[in-house]
């Protein structure tokens, strides 16, 4: 086929796939030229259209061919005549324009960078976190495979709006926050552009978080129900005491499993959690108060141990061994406490409430009410440092609230609070409003 005008985007489209393969080459850029697919691709209804450059290296008799890339939106005519100009002067220089290719085939796969960050986290993740985040590497599809540096923002946009079709809006999130992760590690390594963020700069943007809530009619509706539950459904005195002081405590279950008999100071009235969030190395420790609720807890654990065991809540001897795990006896009641409470319930859902009282119940600050349960305040709320300074919170004031929200509680298990809400008709007793609605609903 003789030589045609590359610049028009008409005559470029009109290109026919003849079921061989060809090349057609620019008529004003020397060495610049498209290679036509032999097939129509489906949906699109032309070939494949890849733009070429060939150029002869100095000292040689044979022009070398070089890949510039798709016709499209990346390669224009214009993009790609600037590119040819560029390879064919790097050629002529003694360069290779396929170094930088060369070293590309080196990238990693998102698969592979996938596992190498999961291996160099700073903490490893536990078994539930690695089963969920393995789903949403699957969930990526045709991407795992794909290099790093092949991915752009379309391919993200693609495989996003994919993915909240057949995953729904959690699994597109999740998926598309790993692949956000993956190339935030491994960025320097091969001078990455990170199409996530090239995504969201284009106006891409993840699902709105949905948080469970425990229930439309608030803690006042829930903690009475749930702590009934627990005096029918529970017969383990370990699990009990567990529940119990996710029920006062508002800490994390994971928290609340790992806590050990020194990690209290009975003279200050506090005790250390450690919190495994975000990939701090080897955990974030706060201090937390003891109310006299969870000291009654402590004190009762402490004359119930067992061969010096140095866990708060240990498990039973299995096969003659110690392990204080209990999570997995714990975890099989959560659908029967329901189903006696006649509302959900689940761990995290305490620690919700235990929020929700200190909130909603007592108007504490929610840079207090979040140190309560060892939550940075400002970690999620655009990391103002003047949040930072609000938290520091003294461990006397914490005892005190903590106190407060505790006997709260104990007020909604009682019925002594109907409800958070500020209830009551709206009424200033003032006849010329009352002239006012009755004109205006006329």
């Amino acid at each position: 086929m003789p030589n045609m005008n590359l610049s028009s985007r008409g005559l470029i489209l009109k290109l026919q796939a003849t079921g061989k393969q060809y090349e057609v080459y620019d008529e004003r850029e020397a060495g610049l030229g498209i290679r036509v697919g032999a097939k129509k691709i489906a949906g699109l209804g032309r070939p494949k259209l890849t733009w070429i450059v060939r150029e002869r290296p100095p000292g040689t008799r044979n022009k070398v061919r070089i890949t510039i890339g798709i016709y499209g939106d990346e390669w224009t005519p214009t993009k790609a005549r600037h590119k040819a100009a560029e390879i064919k002067t790097q050629i002529r220089n003694g360069i290779d324009p396929n170094a930088d290719k060369k070293i590309a085939a080196e990238t990693l796969t998102v698969k592979e960078a996938y596992e190498i960050w999961l291996e160099h986290r700073p903490k490893r993740p536990t078994k539930d976190t690695i089963k969920n985040q393995t789903r949403s590497m699957n969930n990526l599809g045709a991407l795992t495979n794909r290099r790093l540096d092949q991915i752009s923002r379309l391919d993200v946009a693609k495989v996003f709006r994919v993915m909240t079709d057949n995953n729904g809006h959690v699994g597109a999130n999740s998926a598309v926050k790993l692949l956000n992760a993956i190339y935030r590690f491994h960025a320097g390594d091969f001078n990455l552009t990170n199409p996530v963020e090239a995504w969201k700069v284009k106006g891409g943007k993840m699902h709105p978080e949905i948080r469970r809530k425990i229930h439309e009619e608030g803690a006042s509706y829930v903690l009475p129900r749930w702590r009934k539950a627990f005096d029918v459904v529970v017969t383990n005195p370990v699990v009990m005491d567990i529940l119990l002081w996710g029920f006062y405590s508002g800490i994390r279950k994971s928290e609340i499993l790992a806590l050990k008999f020194l990690d209290f100071e009975v003279e200050r009235g506090s005790y250390q959690i450690t919190v495994l969030k975000n990939d701090v190395e080897g955990g974030k420790v706060w201090t937390l108060p003891l109310n006299r609720q969870l000291a009654d807890i402590l004190a009762r654990c402490f004359e119930e141990r067992l061969d010096g065991n140095p866990y708060l809540f240990p498990s039973p001897k299995i096969a003659g061994k110690k392990r204080h795990n209990i999570v997995g006896h714990t975890d099989r009641l959560y659908a029967e406490l329901s189903d006696v409470a006649g509302v959900k319930f689940w761990a995290h859902g305490m620690r919700n409430a235990f929020l929700t009282v200190a909130s909603r119940g007592l108007f504490l600050p929610d840079t207090l009410a979040k140190r309560l349960v060892g939550h940075e305040a400002g970690e999620k709320d655009g990391d103002d440092p003047t949040e930072g300074y609000k938290n520091a919170w003294t461990l006397g004031q914490l005892r005190t609230v903590s106190q407060r929200v505790a006997d709260r509680i104990d007020d909604h298990v009682a019925g002594r609070v109907e409800e958070d809400e500020i209830a009551g008709d709206f009424a200033l007793n003032d006849p010329r409003l009352e002239e006012m609605r009755r004109v205006m609903a006329a």
